[in-house]
């Protein structure tokens, strides 16, 4: 379920993208290219981690490489591996 609201979130930013790089057509046209590879690079970036991110996790469970929650001391949520 996580990653499905995650890629509709991102879904959210494409319009606005697009209607920045309009107005950066319009009004300074030679940084155009930059500013879409900002974007690019940010998009590659997020994907990467979404990816990465759970491999990590169970990565670091199965080496028992984790920690308690020690605000939560006491109760069910503390005693969850993060």
């Amino acid at each position: 379920m996580g990653k499905s609201i995650s890629n509709l979130v991102y879904l959210y930013i494409f319009a606005p993208l697009f209607m920045a790089i309009y107005c950066f057509h319009k009004k300074m046209p030679e940084k155009e290219m930059q500013f879409i590879g900002f974007w690019i690079l940010s998009a590659v970036g997020y994907f990467a981690c979404d990816i990465i991110i759970p491999q990590f996790k169970e990565l670091s469970l199965k080496a028992r490489l984790f920690g308690k929650d020690i605000n939560k001391k006491g109760t069910e949520a503390g005693k969850i591996n993060m």
